[in-house]
């Protein structure tokens, strides 16, 4: 009951960062992963995506250094407690990293983190592989690092995508355009 209270407090964070809330934001984000860590301790499965949650709160900011502190120490929450390295929540914690890298312009560490998530998430359906594969700062990544053709053709299937999910005059199918457009 305390973890499903921690995790709306979560998403009452991301709410207030859309809203440009961010001070407020961090300091629910921050109270959540607190409450996290004196109820279950550092060492709980549940404990890496709190400090996402945080992470993400931090990006938004643009404090990626602290972000990405973060990032990393959930990810080796993660090995440590021996969460499976294809597991949803494993995978989700290194493509935070990854973004986060690229965001910082650290072009060949980002790529080896999407390459591990490549790797972790080859076995899963095709569906379920899109979702991450899907990814602006990804595709931006791709760019980056030279891969212009498949950064295209990511960022083709993304805007067909968000197109046929949310419309054509959504705000992120324009996201997706012009994430197509850079390539």
């Amino acid at each position: 009951m305390l973890q499903h209270a921690d995790s709306l407090v979560v998403h009452q964070a991301r709410m207030k960062v859309r809203q440009g809330r961010l001070a407020e934001a961090e300091a629910d984000a921050r109270r959540a992963l607190l409450a996290r860590l004196k109820d279950t301790g550092k060492y709980h499965t549940t404990t890496p995506r709190f400090m996402m949650g945080l992470a993400n709160v931090l990006v938004e900011q643009g404090r990626y250094g602290d972000a990405e502190t973060l990032a990393r120490a959930a990810i080796e929450i993660n090995r440590e407690m021996g969460v499976a390295e294809d597991s949803h929540w494993a995978v989700a914690a290194r493509l935070g990293l990854g973004n986060i890298l690229t965001l910082q312009r650290k072009l060949p560490e980002a790529a080896a983190v999407y390459a591990e998530i490549d790797k972790a998430i080859a076995g899963w359906e095709p569906r379920r592989r899109e979702a991450l594969e899907l990814n602006n700062m990804r595709i931006l990544s791709l760019y980056a690092s030279g891969q212009i053709e498949k950064g295209i053709a990511t960022a083709q299937a993304l805007l067909k995508q968000q197109a046929t999910r949310l419309g054509e005059t959504h705000f992120d199918t324009a996201g997706a355009r012009g994430t197509l457009a850079m390539g």
